[in-house]
């Protein structure tokens, strides 16, 4: 067996809190607990991104109220079905996209949304593959 390796991470106080606030809600032993399972949630997440072919799913996007939003959506409109926009507290914003097309371009919006600075959450929930 791998023998685990120790690394020095560099956190923000309110990721700090948060970490130690998901070990002690998940009941977790450790923060190097908390981490690992969030890696691997993170590669399950980049497995089903390399899906092939056309794709159907919903993409939620959080954002510090970003009208950047709006010139992503508009550049990707033939991949979008529905849109929603809501506003949340403290200037920030849930939009809701149904999405289908060539799993290509959704990876495009998708790296778009994410490039954007405001944005604090993409996720791509893929319906049909």
């Amino acid at each position: 067996m791998e023998k685990d390796r120790i690394i020095s991470i560099s956190l923000k106080s309110p990721q700090l809190e948060s970490l130690n606030s998901l070990t002690k809600d998940l009941g977790l032993k450790s923060r190097s607990e908390t981490i690992r399972k969030s890696l691997k949630l993170l590669e399950q997440e980049q497995k089903s991104s390399k899906t092939k072919g056309k794709i159907s799913g919903v993409l939620i996007i959080i954002h510090n109220h970003s009208k950047n939003t709006l010139k992503i959506s508009h550049q990707y409109q033939s991949l979008i079905k529905n849109h929603n926009h809501s506003h949340l507290s403290n200037h920030k914003c849930i939009d809701t996209f149904i999405i289908q097309g060539q799993h290509q371009e959704v990876r495009k919006i998708i790296k778009g949304f994410n490039k954007d600075k405001k944005t604090t959450l993409v996720k791509l929930i893929i319906i049909f593959a």
